[in-house]
């Protein structure tokens, strides 16, 4: 599916997402004519991104089209609206459309609804600090996207002593990265324990007591 819609307060982790995008699909020879990046603080600049979308491919590579901050799943004109309807139906295969915007869409808009149909919609919000499992689990794909390998106890201390913020995860693992003897080393526990400084310990420290009531 060509169309993108992403959503939420982590930046950090939408910006790797749209890095991937433009690596994926963008010829770095004839971005110039086939990248556009346009904020949407006026309509005329969501209409000329839908009309760049639906624009044939010059040259090598495809066609991606961002359109920044929008809110047009908070309010959207009907004017805006028909052009939505015009053009989503219609974006070519080569052609990738891309909306991001700090809030979550309104279920309740006929643009929620509509993008809901065509587009890939994904959230990128920050994982609450005492989910642990899941701030685990993001570790370790960010590790595979990093390409670097850890044993589990070295990737449970890096998950406590990180936490949540996505940004830090992503700099100490490329960090790591520079240690490594090889491509297939496999850290262990005391390396992450060596190089990474615990920035939230207290925090998980906190969680953790009032989970257990311990206030």
């Amino acid at each position: 599916m060509p169309i993108y819609f992403f959503c939420g307060e982590d930046d950090f982790a939408i910006a790797q997402s749209i890095k991937r995008l433009q690596n994926r699909f963008l010829d770095p020879n004839w971005l110039q004519f086939n990248y556009h990046k346009l904020r949407c603080d006026r309509q005329e600049n969501i209409i000329e991104g839908l009309n760049h979308t639906i624009t044939p491919v010059f040259a090598m590579g495809e066609r991606l089209t961002w359109l920044v901050d929008t809110n047009i799943c908070q309010q959207c004109s009907e004017d805006l609206l028909s052009e939505l309807q015009r053009t989503l139906p219609i974006v070519p295969d080569n052609s990738h459309l891309l909306f991001t915007s700090p809030k979550k869409p309104d279920a309740r808009l006929k643009s929620t609804k509509l993008l809901q149909k065509y587009a890939s919609i994904q959230e990128f919000s920050f994982i609450s600090p005492w989910k642990v499992e899941e701030i685990v689990q993001q570790v370790k794909q960010i590790a595979k996207q990093v390409g670097i390998k850890l044993t589990p106890a070295a990737i449970d201390l890096l998950a406590e002593a990180v936490g949540n913020n996505t940004r830090q995860v992503w700099l100490e693992l490329e960090k790591l990265s520079l240690y490594r003897s090889n491509e297939n080393s496999i850290l262990d526990v005391d390396v992450v324990a060596n190089l990474v400084v615990a920035n939230t310990q207290n925090s998980l420290q906190l969680a953790k007591s009032i989970l257990g009531r311990k206030v």
